[in-house]
């Protein structure tokens, strides 16, 4: 497959850290409104469709007897355990990379586990992505959000980090080796690997769905940006997340990015309404991040508000392979470096939208 390379961003931002070009970043607790019991329980996943990969391999330990050590040894050729937090690395192209993986409480490892694999964006790190570390103005605990579901739906998700804290056209070789790496010792469903990423992640989500010759099963770009053309190698459903307001990776760029992808697989602009989170007529499901107002863990999912700002996303469908393609417009934080960014750390948005959630209920195609 031919797509253009890596583009970076140049642009003059001395007035604030550098880190700020091209990221992912935690979300702030401060304006998430605090969670009210709704009553409902989360949605139940459908019966997954055919697998597009072939099966992980597995290390025998795995499926011998099912019952895990009741403390992960943290050793990353052991069988993956509920709760486990590790920092793992493979070899690719001659070079060693790391990677985070989090199994949250509810992993059951007698099941075929999803995974999500999740890009940082440039100057930042895998661990702030996490919502391990805080990230500039943004406070800790939160990250994109994946963790925060996974912990209600039972993934895995795996965090990379880049050589530099920056992502290049060569490291699809990377995303595509990981769920490999990490099936060795962990019952994952093939059919159930998802990519998604951040502006420099977000453009490397892109690049890598072009490659992928049928690892992962969909992909969530947010800001992601400079793909011009896309050969692909084989079908699979998109979901794009975008600030109209976005300074740094801007909306028009994030839109040809989207347009390249479904022009490569002749999708067509779907007649129905859009799907609207916040806002009158708002999707009921809980997909907004709300402040459980000091208690651990911090954050929780809740209904999107109906006076909150709204975020429209819209379907494109008949695409090849009887996929789908959908573009979100996300309206943007306006407090925390809303004059220099334009909302592009959109984990961090005015309708208090999790992403991650939306993402996950697409990629489980229940959007």
């Amino acid at each position: 497959m031919r797509t253009s390379g890596i583009r970076p961003i140049t642009l003059s931002l001395s007035f604030i850290p550098a880190a700020i070009v091209v990221v992912s970043a935690c979300s702030g607790g401060g304006s998430f409104p605090v969670a009210q019991p709704t009553g409902e329980p989360p949605p139940s996943s459908p019966d997954a469709g055919p697998a597009q990969a072939q099966p992980s391999r597995r290390d025998p330990r795995v499926s011998s007897s099912c019952t895990p050590p009741a403390v992960d040894p943290g050793d990353c050729d052991a069988p993956l355990v509920p709760g486990a937090e590790r920092v793992c690395t493979l070899t690719v192209a001659g070079a060693t990379r790391s990677y985070l993986v989090y199994a949250p409480k509810n992993y059951d490892p007698c099941k075929p586990a999803a995974l999500v694999v999740d890009a940082h964006g440039m100057s930042e790190t895998a661990e702030q992505h996490a919502g391990k570390e805080r990230f500039m103005v943004w406070p800790n605990g939160y990250g994109s959000g994946f963790r925060l579901v996974a912990d209600r739906e039972g993934f895995i998700v795996v965090q990379p980090q880049g050589i530099n804290n920056r992502w290049a056209a060569s490291d699809t070789a990377f995303m595509l080796a990981i769920p490999k790496a990490l099936g060795a010792t962990t019952n994952l469903d093939p059919a159930r690997i998802y990519l998604s990423g951040i502006s420099n992640g977000g453009q490397l989500t892109y690049l890598t769905a072009c490659d992928d010759p049928g690892v992962y099963s969909a992909f969530a770009p947010v800001s992601g940006y400079g793909l011009s053309k896309c050969n692909a190698r084989r079908d699979a459903p998109l979901i794009h997340f975008h600030s109209p307001d976005d300074k740094i990776t801007s909306f028009s760029s994030g839109k040809s990015a989207f347009d390249a992808w479904t022009s490569a697989h002749n999708c067509k602009k779907s007649v129905k309404s859009s799907v609207r989170f916040g806002g009158p007529n708002s999707d009921s499901r809980a997909l907004c991040v709300t402040s459980t107002g000091g208690q651990s863990p911090t954050y929780a999912l809740g209904p999107c508000s109906a006076s909150a700002p709204a975020t429209a996303c819209e379907k494109w469908t008949g695409c090849d392979g009887d996929t789908t393609a959908v573009f979100c417009s996300v309206p943007p934080d306006k407090v925390n470096q809303y004059a220099f960014t334009g909302g592009h750390i959109l984990y961090f948005n005015a309708t208090n939208l999790s992403l991650a959630a939306v993402a996950w209920e697409f990629f489980e195609k229940r959007l």
